[in-house]
C-alpha cells in the first residue's frame, strides 16, 4: 500500500490504512488486515479504535480467537481505547477457547471503562 501510494505521490495515513483494512475485513482477508495493522505500527502511523476493531472483526469472521485476544491486549500498549466491539469480541473468543478467567478480565475491563454489561436473567 505504501509503495503504491508513494508511486502516485500520495502519503499513506490512518484514513487510507483504515479504508484498506475495512476492505480486507469485508472480504474476509484477516491475514492482510493484520499485516496492514502491523505496517501501520512499523511506519509509526497511529492506529485508532476503529482501525483495530476492523482487524478484530476480520479475525472474528475467520474464527482466529487467539489473535483477537492478542490484538485486544495490544490496544493498551498502543494507547488505543477498547470499546464494546473489541471487548465483546474478546469475551466471545474466551468463550470459544474455554478461557473463562480471561472472559472475567474482559468483563472487568468493560466495567472500568463505564460500558454497561447486559445480564440476561
Amino acid at each position: 500500500l505504501c509503495d503504491v501510494m508513494a508511486q502516485c505521490d500520495l502519503e499513506a495515513n490512518t484514513i487510507t490504512f483504515s479504508a484498506a483494512i475495512s476492505a480486507c475485513e469485508k472480504v474476509s482477508q484477516w491475514e492482510m488486515a493484520l499485516q496492514l495493522s502491523d505496517v501501520m505500527t512499523d511506519t509509526k502511523l497511529e492506529s485508532n479504535t476503529r482501525t483495530l476493531n476492523l482487524v478484530v472483526t476480520a479475525c472474528e469472521k475467520a474464527c482466529k480467537w487467539e489473535t483477537i485476544l492478542q490484538l485486544c491486549a495490544s490496544m493498551a500498549h498502543r494507547t488505543v481505547d477498547s470499546n464494546t466491539t473489541s471487548l465483546s469480541a474478546s469475551i466471545g473468543a474466551c468463550e470459544r477457547l474455554g478461557e473463562w478467567e480471561k472472559a472475567v478480565c474482559c468483563m472487568s475491563a468493560m466495567a472500568q471503562i463505564n460500558w454497561k454489561c447486559l445480564s440476561f436473567l
